[in-house]
């Protein structure tokens, strides 16, 4: 009998010890640092080491697309970052002129803050529109028409690298929208950045496909480049959103003449005097298509 009890009294006490054992050694045991173990060490350095296998793998497949990108991206980021530096600077100069300002903005919608901002812009109040542009920033870091706004006004005081960079930044808050990509592929013309001026119209025009002014942009850009095809095929779908837009029709005209399609141009301008007979540049545009060599007829060796 003794021995069937025995076992379970080892049991038993053996427990009872690691219990006393612990609740000794509890606060040592608490203040201990796992991760100084050595076998958490070493399962530490083991996914270690198979992280930068991994990591070593997907550079040696995708290595020549970041390293084609590093520049660009370096480039963006400074760039923006700069940028936002010297609006914050900019907002603590208005400040320390204007210091009710900080109230004014915490108090006012901004809602309002951006109709005032608004009428101060289209009034020419480019300091006062900039200034409540800022203190919306200040409030709302992520308002685009803020930006927007900024940008407009850079723009048309001349500073269109900043402006550009404005219009960046609010399209890296709002990636879709439309017109801030039109302002900048503009602003990038005039910058004689053509390759991003054309992307951002590109751009524009995917997300509004029936704004007709923003394909007339991609066009006149295309034809900076001297990318014809391109030109005429972007004003054919121009003129067949809107085939009675004389602006429409003129550029297909010019762009078929420069791009040597004759034939487009000779129907094209048909159709224009017809919508717009009073159109001072027919008897030019007619002329012109006169002046263009005719294509020579291929004819096939006889056998």
């Amino acid at each position: 009998m003794l021995y069937d009890v025995l076992p379970i009294l080892v049991l038993f006490g053996a427990i009872v010890g690691f219990v006393i054992t612990v609740g000794r050694r509890w606060s040592d045991i608490r203040l201990m640092k796992i991760e100084h173990l050595p076998e958490v060490i070493t399962a530490t350095k083991k996914r270690q080491l198979l992280l930068r296998g991994l990591q070593r793998r997907l550079r040696e497949r995708t290595g020549h697309l970041w390293q084609r990108t590093a520049a660009l991206r370096a480039e963006t980021g400074e760039r923006l970052g700069d940028f936002y530096e010297r609006l914050l600077e900019l907002d603590r100069r208005y400040r320390h002129a204007n210091p009710s300002s900080a109230a004014d903005v915490s108090t006012t919608d901004i809602a309002s803050l951006l109709a005032v901002a608004k009428n101060a812009e289209q009034t020419g109040n480019k300091e006062e529109a900039e200034r409540t542009y800022l203190d919306i920033i200040t409030h709302d870091h992520r308002n685009t028409e803020a930006y927007r706004g900024l940008g407009r006004i850079y723009w048309n005081a001349g500073n269109r690298e900043e402006a550009a960079q404005s219009f960046e930044y609010a399209l890296r808050l709002d990636p879709r929208d439309a017109e801030t990509y039109a302002l900048l592929a503009a602003v990038s013309v005039e910058l004689g950045a053509l390759a991003r001026g054309c992307s951002a119209y590109e751009q524009a025009v995917s997300f509004e496909p029936d704004h007709v002014p923003y394909r007339i942009g991609l066009g006149d850009t295309l034809v900076s480049m001297e990318d014809f095809p391109s030109a005429i095929a972007t004003f054919e779908a121009a003129v067949a959103l809107e085939p009675s837009n004389p602006r429409c029709l003129d550029r297909l005209i010019d762009v078929c003449i420069l791009g040597g399609n004759k034939r487009l141009a000779t129907s094209t301008l048909r159709h224009l005097a017809t919508v717009n007979p009073d159109n001072n540049k027919l008897q030019e545009f007619e002329d012109r298509i006169k002046a263009m060599p005719r294509k020579r007829r291929t004819t096939e060796p006889s056998s």
